[in-house]
């Protein structure tokens, strides 16, 4: 038995060993809404595993990326704005939702993908204003993502769909 004993330690000290090396390995995990420890001059990504929307866009540093609002917020006032435009069906995938800051008011642009009857969607704003009384001054429910230009285009208050 004393073999037996011997390889079981063996063992054992070899898992602990192989655990703390992939330990090490790890991917740090981040907050959504991370707090920087020393302001940034430029704009920070963050990709988290949290229920919380994470945003794949750029945001702004500061304590409060997205202020006054927080990122779950944008999210949630772009699908209630949006949610009549779609089918009953429709499932929104608020975990990849992207936000960007935008050029001109209002400030942000709140795109979160969706899926309807078996298609891609996506739910698209723009939103200012504060969490209490949000101004949106664009909402729409499409089965077209935007491309990257049009995106752009919205970031810089071009075409808006207004008579400018």
């Amino acid at each position: 038995m004393t073999i037996s004993n011997r390889a079981v330690l063996a063992l054992a000290a070899s898992l602990l060993a192989a655990g703390a090396l992939l330990t090490a390995c790890a991917p740090e995990l981040t907050p959504a809404d991370p707090t920087p420890t020393s302001p940034s001059p430029s704009p920070t990504s963050t990709t988290t595993s949290s229920p919380e929307p994470a945003p794949s866009a750029t945001a702004p540093s500061g304590a409060q990326p997205y202020a006054p609002f927080t990122a779950a917020e944008l999210t949630q006032i772009c699908i209630d704005a949006t949610r009549s435009t779609f089918a009953d069906d429709i499932e929104f995938e608020s975990v990849d939702v992207r936000i960007e800051e935008r050029t001109v008011e209002p400030r942000w642009l709140v795109l979160v993908p969706a899926r309807t009857g078996g298609i891609d969607a996506e739910a698209q704003c723009t939103v200012g204003g504060t969490p209490s009384e949000p101004v949106i001054e664009m909402s729409s429910g499409s089965i077209e993502r935007l491309s990257e230009e049009q995106i752009q285009n919205l970031i810089d208050g071009e075409n808006e769909g207004g008579t400018e």
